[in-house]
């Protein structure tokens, strides 16, 4: 017999997700888009529903029905475009996580600026565009290198750094297919990048690691790495300066994936998630830190509290993405050697023969990764990267093809 705060409805996929709930004795309801249910989540979980869950009204509708059923605890999402029909379930039944304002703040990146500069936190020079001269007058007025965005993109996709007048000629044909109504227009924001990954328990928020980031030229990352190389002093400032950020944005429960620059300045906000980052950071974490993310949110859903102290690495991970030249591939060589090294937790690759491989404009376009453990930071990293010069994939360009 089910118990009241036996049954969560989980909103998009994510890997290992149900696995980890249902590990937890959870009843995992799983509801995904049609056509989009991979048969071994399918077998995992107890209820499937497939549906538009974008249709939120749709989607608060059914929750509210099958609630009457069974009682439903949470209804939470790790997938970027479930955030919101999440927090909009929840706020139907009147559940206590995260309010959709915070949620919606945190989604669109020009209202959370515009929320951080009424509260004198983390302010930059911002502005909402639509055309090229917008583009124009606000860097001219600024006389500094500037991005532009979508306001609420992801996988790093539409990012374009102007350093000079030539540089925003150029993005006239962006601004012309431009799918968006409106734009972000922000300063950039010089130095290190970081993302800080927390855990919040009734507005008590908890750093669990701090990940070094490194990203192509057009801002897709490029490799990330736990535990930070940060000195100690550094550290205790961000963790405080990213907790004080979740406080006044308005977070009370569950993950966090917050991205920031230590600019000359200090610490800068880029952006944050509602949720555990993307890029496989959770597999960098269960081996540098031994726990496991989704298992900690899943804990807190059923009232757990697996952690309440800062976890300390016993361990270093690294990933670092593979991206190619524009072309076709015609070989690729060293695979299954790379993975029969000890150190070596994942290799993965989208492309075989014959694909054709894109330019780099999102991380959808990374055509895959290794990840490396080691003793350190620099070790893990050496190591992916000697790996990497292992791997042996072949392209020429399509004009030379037949």
């Amino acid at each position: 017999m089910l118990k009241k705060t036996d049954t969560i409805v989980l909103i998009g996929w994510r890997r290992y997700a149900i696995q980890r709930a249902k590990e937890l004795g959870l009843y995992v309801i799983y509801i995904e888009h049609n056509g989009k249910v991979r048969p071994e989540d399918a077998k995992l979980a107890d209820e499937v529903v497939e549906m538009d869950y974008r249709n939120i009204e749709q989607c608060v509708a059914w929750v509210k029905q099958r609630n009457r059923q069974v009682p439903i605890k949470l209804i939470i999402s790790f997938a970027e475009d479930g955030l919101i029909p999440a927090a909009k379930c929840n706020e139907a039944l009147g559940i206590c996580w995260n309010s959709v304002e915070t949620v919606e703040l945190l989604k669109n990146k020009w209202k959370m600026r515009d929320h951080l500069s009424q509260n004198g936190f983390s302010s930059i020079e911002y502005s909402i565009g639509k055309s090229l001269e917008d583009i124009r007058q606000f860097y001219f007025k600024l006389q500094r290198p500037i991005v532009i965005k979508p306001i609420d993109g992801t996988a790093s996709q539409d990012i374009y750094l102007i350093r000079s007048e030539k540089d925003i000629e150029k993005l006239r044909q962006f601004v012309e297919r431009l799918r968006y109504s409106e734009f972000l227009i922000e300063e950039y924001l010089e130095g290190e990048e970081f993302s800080i990954e927390t855990m919040s328990f009734h507005g008590e928020h908890l750093v669990l690691a701090i990940t070094d980031k490194k990203t192509f030229p057009n801002f897709v990352e490029k490799g990330h790495t736990l535990p930070t190389q940060l000195p100690q002093e550094k550290k205790v400032i961000l963790e405080e300066f990213v907790k004080n950020f979740l406080t006044i944005i308005g977070l009370k429960e569950g993950p966090a994936h917050t991205e920031v620059k230590w600019t000359p300045y200090g610490p800068r906000i880029i952006e944050s998630h509602n949720r555990i980052g993307g890029d496989k950071i959770n597999e960098l974490y269960k081996l540098a830190y031994k726990h496991d993310m989704l298992t900690i949110t899943f804990a807190w859903a059923k009232g757990l509290r697996q952690i309440k102290e800062p976890p300390q690495p016993v361990a270093a991970a690294s990933i670092q993405f593979i991206s190619l030249p524009p072309g076709r591939v015609v070989e690729i060589e060293g695979v299954e050697q790379i993975r029969k090294q000890p150190f070596v937790s994942l290799v993965e690759l989208s492309v075989k023969v014959n694909d054709e491989i894109k330019e780099l404009r999102s991380s959808w376009d990374r055509v895959g990764c290794i990840i490396c453990s080691g003793k350190n930071p620099k070790e893990a990293i050496n190591r992916c990267e000697e790996m990497i010069q292992q791997l042996k994939i072949k392209t020429i360009p399509v004009r030379d093809i037949g």
